[in-house]
């Protein structure tokens, strides 16, 4: 029987692997850490903002979590372009190995990660153009890294007010205003990259503990997901949405 002309290709079958992509992003204090230390160990963290003190420890117990503060501090007396280079290729060389060991990688902040990038290519800010080709495309890279292996990967964003162009209707001047609304500070195409994105949420209830939700945007292993509200739940109770059928088990 003649070989197939497409049998050169990879060719795609049923079979849907129980982990996931996600880009958490919420305001301070809403659980986006804390979601992802549910995932199954071993956890890799690379932080940024030391911000695991007083939520690590409730899940250290539970499973077996690593992590790495990187000094990324503008306080710093050798701030440079130069520094921020060290710094990316000593993320970059921590983030290999996780992929190779770790069960769930989870980039805390990935703001501030994508920030490293972005001052090791163009070093501080200026007006001069940049040409941001060659860094997003680096920075895709590292993202399908991820995608290539079996790993759960978690990128935490942070918010910043949004601002835009007012015109002033007296003189006609344009200048930056604040519109109003919260938006995520990070690398921009990561919605597009990442499997699920989730807003996280904190309601303060009178007379009781705060509330906590998701906001679903994207979801390419569930579409059903998208643009719905769930209270704040398990990584694993969340992949068993993600992935009808699966079971609490599949995501350990």
């Amino acid at each position: 029987m003649p070989r197939h002309p497409l049998a050169q290709f990879k060719k795609a079958d049923s079979e849907r692997r129980c982990r996931t992509i996600g880009l958490s992003v919420g305001e301070v204090g809403t659980g986006k850490t804390s979601f992802w230390l549910t995932a199954p160990g071993p956890i890799f963290v690379a932080s940024l903002d030391k911000g695991l003190e007083g939520i690590i420890e409730e899940h250290a117990g539970k499973k077996e979590i690593y992590f790495k503060e990187y000094d990324w501090s503008a306080g710093k007396e050798d701030f440079s372009q130069e520094y921020a280079v060290e710094v990316r290729d000593e993320i970059l060389r921590d983030y290999e190995i996780a992929l190779e060991h770790a069960r769930t990688i989870v980039f805390d902040k990935e703001t501030s990660i994508w920030e490293v990038f972005r001052y090791a290519e163009f070093g501080g800010p200026t007006d001069a153009p940049k040409d941001y080709a060659k860094l997003n495309q680096r920075y895709i890279n590292l993202i399908n890294m991820a995608k290539a292996g079996s790993v759960n990967f978690g990128l935490i964003q942070s918010m910043k007010n949004e601002w835009g162009s007012y015109t002033n209707p007296t003189t006609g001047k344009k200048s930056g205003a604040p519109t109003g609304e919260r938006v995520p500070v990070g690398f921009s195409q990561a919605n597009e990259l990442v499997y699920v994105e989730m807003l996280h949420r904190r309601q303060v209830v009178k007379d009781g503990p705060s509330e906590f939700y998701f906001d679903i945007g994207k979801c390419r292993q569930n579409t059903a997901l998208q643009d719905q509200t769930f209270p704040a739940c398990s990584f694993s109770e969340f992949g068993q949405l993600l992935i009808e059928g699966s079971e609490e088990g599949d995501w350990q």
